[in-house]
Order: C-alpha cells, then structure tokens, then sequence
C-alpha cells in the first residue's frame, strides 16, 4: 500500500513536466508563422492517456502568453491540470523556425484517486505547480512546430 502511495505521488510530481516537456509536434494550424494565435495539442502525452495542450497568443516579437490543460486517466487515477503559460524567446521571433524558448507555467492539478481497491478509499487532492522550462521550436511554414525541452 505504501508504496503505490509513493509511486503514485512519484508519478504526479513528474507528470507535469513530462507531459508538458515533451516532443511537441502542432496539429490544426495551417495559417502562416506570422499569426497571432498558436494552437498545440501534445501527442506523446496522448498515448500515455493524457489529453493536453495549450494555446499561445502573441503579445509581441518575444512574448505569447495562454492557456494550458491536461486531462488524464491511468485506470483508477484521474485528473486534470489548467494553468496558464508564457513562452519567451531569447532570440529571434517566438513564432520563428530554429529558435530557443523560456516556458514559464503555473497550473493547478486535481487528481480522484483509488489508491486500495479492497478498502474502496477514495482519495482526492489539488495544487499548484510552477516551473519553466527551456525549449528549442522548429517551425516549418506549413504550421507545423515541433518542441524539444
């Protein structure tokens, strides 16, 4: 029992940055890099269970800012995340092919869990978790980006 706790807990401390950290190839944007609007869903997360993603608006050269979320289902453990994120090049445009990106986040989580299936406890907690992370774009005109981070 304990030790599903500490696997559980293991698994939520890192799936934020897994999920949001990962290759990054963007579906459903076929207008040209010089947009306003970004709109990414992340597929790895998508074969672990997860649907996630998030949209970017650009403020200017250097700065989007929007919305990010999360929703999953591992068996008895779901969940979601919303929060908001900025990406900040640190050179070049932030829309630009072959360029390196700060992401700063902050999301808050909730997970309803069933930890013991004879004691049929359920277990439900929220937080919040912050971060950055430090991203590389290729972005081709077509609309298509990938992230690594």
């Amino acid at each position: 029992m304990k030790i599903r706790i500490f696997i559980l807990c293991c698994f939520l401390w890192f799936l934020p940055t897994f999920v949001f950290a990962s290759y990054v190839p963007e579906v459903d944007r076929i207008v040209p890099r010089d947009s306003k609007v970004n709109v990414q869903i992340y597929i790895p997360s998508l074969l672990l269970g997860a649907f996630s993603g998030d949209v970017n608006f650009k403020l200017n050269d250097k700065v989007t800012i929007g919305p990010q979320w999360s929703y999953y289902s591992f068996g008895e453990h779901r969940g979601h995340q919303l929060g908001l994120t900025m990406n900040y090049a640190l050179s070049d445009d932030v829309f630009a092919d072959r360029v390196w990106l700060l992401n700063p986040y902050i999301l808050y989580i909730h997970l309803d869990s069933n930890f013991d299936d004879t004691l049929d406890k359920k277990v439900k907690k929220s937080g919040i978790n912050s971060g950055a992370n430090l991203v590389y774009q290729w972005m081709w005109n077509s609309g298509v980006n990938m992230r690594a981070g």
